[in-house]
């Protein structure tokens, strides 16, 4: 048996999917696992108060495939656009808010 273990999910499925490279059912969240510590990252196509678009990802901390517990917001990364309009990607830090979703 592998040691990680990675699962693709999109839409509001509750199922795993398999993985793919864009488009339509393209995976928006991804969950990999070790035994009792894990990342799952949700991925958010999202539009500002000036209705221009950006990325967000949602990253947390999950108990991995044999560990009891909640998952754990732990930050985002957005798409940041500075004075130039030039985008970046910028982190935000969550603080540990807890998550029982998933």
């Amino acid at each position: 048996m592998a040691r990680f273990y990675v699962s693709g999910r999109y839409g509001n499925s509750s199922r795993s999917h398999g993985f793919t490279a864009g488009g339509r059912n393209s995976v928006d969240s991804t969950h990999t696992r070790g035994w009792r510590a894990g990342v799952e990252v949700e991925c958010f196509a999202m539009t500002d108060d000036k209705g221009r678009p950006y990325d967000r990802f949602d990253i947390y901390m999950t108990p991995g495939s044999a560990g009891a517990g909640h998952r754990v917001l732990v930050g985002q990364v957005i798409e940041y656009t500075d004075s130039k309009g030039r985008k970046s990607p910028k982190w935000r830090p969550a603080g540990g808010r807890k998550n029982t979703k998933g």
